[in-house]
């Protein structure tokens, strides 16, 4: 039931942006390459290695994709791995910095290797 009220939304807010509604002129580009992320387990240190890339709009909303796999083993031999969608909102600050807000939704997976 949330999953879909969660798409409905997104659904909505991705045509409203994509026509311009909330101020913009519609798609302004993309963005994507490569991804390398730390995590840790309670015994183990984890290198994620994967990909991201979504759409910008000239409003400052955008979504994409994300998804990545471990590049070690933790105990037992085991593997980790994530992938799902993300949206946020992109603010310029300066010449210098920008600030976003971001939420990610997904799921990921453990297996013997």
């Amino acid at each position: 039931m949330i999953a879909k009220r969660t798409t409905g939304w997104l659904a909505a807010a991705l045509l409203a942006c994509a026509g311009g509604a909330w101020g913009g002129e519609g798609v302004v580009g993309g963005f994507g390459g490569p991804l390398v992320r730390i995590g840790s387990t309670a015994d183990d240190t984890v290198v994620f290695a994967g990909g991201r890339g979504g759409a910008l709009f000239a409003s400052g909303f955008y979504f994409g994709g994300e998804g990545a796999g471990a590049l070690n083993t933790i105990a037992d031999d085991r593997r980790l791995g994530y992938g799902g969608v993300f949206a946020g909102l992109w603010m310029p600050a300066g010449a210098v910095t920008d600030w976003a807000l971001e939420v990610m939704v997904g799921g990921g997976g453990l297996g013997r290797r």
